[in-house]
């Protein structure tokens, strides 16, 4: 059985650009396992000016490439009774 997972922003818009991995990642100055890595989930890997560069390629502001992962975060914290 395939299991399909549900793109990220990231991804979105990197596909609608016409970009691949390879190619938004030479534009950043990263390697491209760093834009996988991303895709997947593991934000703690991309450094701020790297996520920067990223939203600024893809013609949006760093709050719409989070905005998903924000209020997942924002919801975490509710749960968890966090003050955030």
């Amino acid at each position: 059985m395939t299991v399909y997972r549900k793109p990220t922003r990231l991804e979105l818009e990197r596909r609608k650009a016409g970009l691949s991995q390879v190619d938004l990642a030479f534009k950043v100055g990263i390697n491209n396992s760093y834009i996988s890595l991303f895709e997947h989930g593991h934000y703690e890997h991309l450094k701020e000016d790297a996520r920067i560069k990223i939203a600024k390629i893809l013609g949006i502001t760093i709050e719409e490439l989070f905005e998903k992962e924000a209020k997942l975060i924002f919801h975490f914290c509710l749960v968890q009774n966090l003050n955030i």
